[in-house]
């Protein structure tokens, strides 16, 4: 059994909101969009075509805005900043997600090159159709609790963590914490090879504890403690179910040395991707599975705690 580490990053997590997406997951109903958008031409040796193509994702992105977006800021992290102190840097840790998904391009995308304050740009205008997606209703119940296992939000620093579970249908899970710059992958465990667990339904689970272990195989499972670099942080959870494994289309980073950040000994930093990876991934399976189910919690690490 190890005790792993979770690193908390303070940084801006910026979730691309434009992903093609598959026919069949969504419904069949189509929206004429129009998209009119532009990116900056910063390098004098990419080619015309470079520039063409990025400005014309720019355009469907702004095409999707005829959707309505999800802004995940939660109460929790409104609640808390207002309460950093002058002069602290907070975590912006708001993921955006566009409900649409475009489907087809029905005109040529037209370009044209000018000037922004100064400094050369590429615009373009596209037209196309596009579909909405739709967020399923949660089917389960979490808990996150402290080392005393109340089920809080606010955590110490250093504070042992864990997760109950409850599901009333049976399918598979994954638990991701996104500090803003990484997303972690807290379930499955480390030494598991499995993008996702298998949980059975009206079963009670208790996540990252070794004596309450369900899932069949102790000596893998991982006890986790938070922690802050300043004196109040922020995490993101992540509780991704479905009723029918999911793929993974990106790869953990190689194992990182745990002391090269400080860390003490013992301790393991969990398998990690880079957020903006794991924002793709997920926005790419919500296309893919109508059935996918997310429920997104925050977590508020103090370094002097007052409950």
């Amino acid at each position: 059994m190890s005790k792993v580490f979770v690193l908390i990053i303070v940084l801006v997590l910026r979730v691309p909101l434009f992903l093609l997406g598959s026919p069949g997951c969504v419904p069949d109903s189509l929206i004429k969009v129009v998209g009119i958008d532009y990116c900056p031409m910063q390098f004098s040796d990419r080619t015309v075509n470079y520039y063409q193509n990025l400005a014309l994702e720019q355009a469907k992105i702004k095409a999707l805005d005829t959707f309505d977006i999800s802004v995940m800021f939660t109460s929790t992290l409104k609640e808390y900043e207002s309460k950093i102190e002058k002069g602290s840097v907070f975590n912006n840790l708001s993921s955006v997600f566009v409900n649409g998904v475009w489907v087809k391009t029905t005109s040529a995308p037209q370009y044209c090159k000018s000037k922004k304050d100064g400094f050369p740009i590429m615009n373009c205008r596209v037209e196309g159709l596009a579909r909405p997606i739709e967020w399923v209703p949660a089917k389960f119940k979490y808990a996150t609790l402290n080392s005393h296992f109340e089920d809080t939000v606010v955590f110490s620093h250093g504070e042992d963590f864990f997760i109950q579970f409850r599901t009333s249908e049976s399918g598979y899970l994954t638990i991701f914490l996104d500090d803003a710059e990484y997303a972690q992958c807290l379930l499955p465990y480390y030494d598991d090879k499995a993008t996702m667990v298998e949980v059975k339904a009206d079963v009670k689970y208790t996540f990252f504890k070794p004596d309450m272990d369900l899932l069949g195989n102790k000596e893998i499972v991982n006890e986790y403690s938070l922690f802050a670099d300043r004196d109040i942080d922020a995490c993101r959870i992540y509780f991704i179910f479905s009723p029918k494994q999911l793929t993974k289309d990106f790869f953990f980073q190689d194992k990182e040395d745990a002391a090269k950040r400080g860390l003490p000994a013992g301790y393991l930093v969990p398998k990690q991707t880079k957020s903006v990876d794991f924002a793709n991934w997920l926005q790419n399976a919500r296309l893919r599975n109508s059935e996918l189910q997310i429920k997104i919690v925050d977590l508020i690490i103090k370094k002097t705690l007052n409950r």
